[in-house]
């Protein structure tokens, strides 16, 4: 995976949110888009932040990020598939991942989603292990799920479904839910969400950036097309 994407690694920042990143690995500040609102991108900068002392460079230091993701993400999609549905399925999943277009485009630019699609099995495979009960899966699937909002703000959002339902499924105490589910994910959501209202300059400054944001989009819905735009969203 690492090895079919270096030949074709972004020179430039291919994109206006590439810019931001870029930007924010510098000097971080929301209200100048460095990075753009929410600005929950803290795991994917600070991870950017480790490559810039090996790759000072800003889009640089973020693609060979990317190159690397594209490879474990390969790795994953095989390991998850293979566990799942056996070695065939395995072979299958990681063969689609390598030569997926979309996987590799990411994996050559400097944006967040081939974190995301890292990320992901190893949550998804944390919780398929929760169906044995496993005290320390559960309390792994929990972690994990909530550092991925420190990644891109969808991730947790998407996953919450799949993880609720195993959580009902495998029939968990009260106290196993709350000591070994909530805790450990509110964990995980502090770990980047302090770091991030902190150099916003406090909870009262990141609610006023955000509320502004907001703002924006409310006015993008004036129109019957603006309102279908923002529904899609």
């Amino acid at each position: 995976g690492v090895l079919t994407r270096l030949p074709f690694r972004s020179r430039i920042l291919n994109h206006w949110d590439s810019v931001n990143f870029a930007l924010a690995l510098k000097h971080f500040d929301i209200t100048l888009h460095q990075p753009h609102p929410p600005g929950t991108f803290m795991l994917y900068l600070g991870l950017g932040k480790l490559f810039t002392f090996l790759v000072p460079e800003g889009n640089a230091a973020l693609v060979w990020l990317s190159v690397a993701l594209s490879g474990l993400g390969v790795m994953g999609m095989y390991l998850l598939a293979e566990r799942l549905f056996g070695r065939r399925a395995g072979l299958w999943s990681g063969a689609l991942s390598l030569s997926s277009p979309l996987v590799w485009y990411h994996g050559e630019v400097a944006l967040s989603y081939i974190l995301e699609f890292a990320w992901v099995p190893l949550v998804v495979y944390a919780i398929y292990r929760m169906e044995h009960r496993s005290s320390g899966w559960m309390l792994t699937a929990s972690l994990l799920l909530g550092l991925s909002g420190g990644i891109r703000p969808n991730t947790p959002v998407f996953l919450f479904p799949l993880w609720a339902w195993a959580v009902w499924r495998s029939r968990y105490s009260w106290k196993q839910r709350l000591l070994l589910g909530v805790l450990p994910g509110a964990l995980g959501v502090l770990l980047w969400f302090l770091p991030m209202v902190a150099l916003t300059g406090g909870l009262d400054r990141y609610l006023e950036v955000m509320r502004w944001w907001q703002a924006q989009h409310t006015a993008q819905s004036g129109t019957l097309t603006g309102i279908i735009e923002q529904s899609i969203r």
